[in-house]
């Protein structure tokens, strides 16, 4: 097995870090009801999955985090 000699990133491990401090300071937060499952008649009355749409830009968290970005992109 080769050696890695490639520079080391550590971006996915603050990003993950970065998301248990939250979940450590916040706890359990709603989830918002655009990207709840709605298999029922009153769970769609209710407005869950009511203008979701796959892959769009919007971000999904719930509003205590709604600007929050874990992975940061660097050039």
């Amino acid at each position: 097995m080769k050696e890695w000699k490639g520079k080391k990133d550590r971006r996915a491990y603050n990003g993950l870090m970065a998301a248990i401090a939250d979940v450590k300071t916040y706890g359990n937060l709603p989830i918002p009801l655009k990207v709840r499952n709605a298999p029922t008649k009153l769970m769609k009355e209710l407005g869950y999955g009511t203008g979701y749409e796959k892959y769009d830009e919007e971000s999904y968290l719930p509003e205590k985090l709604k600007n929050k970005k874990y992975l940061q992109y660097h050039k």
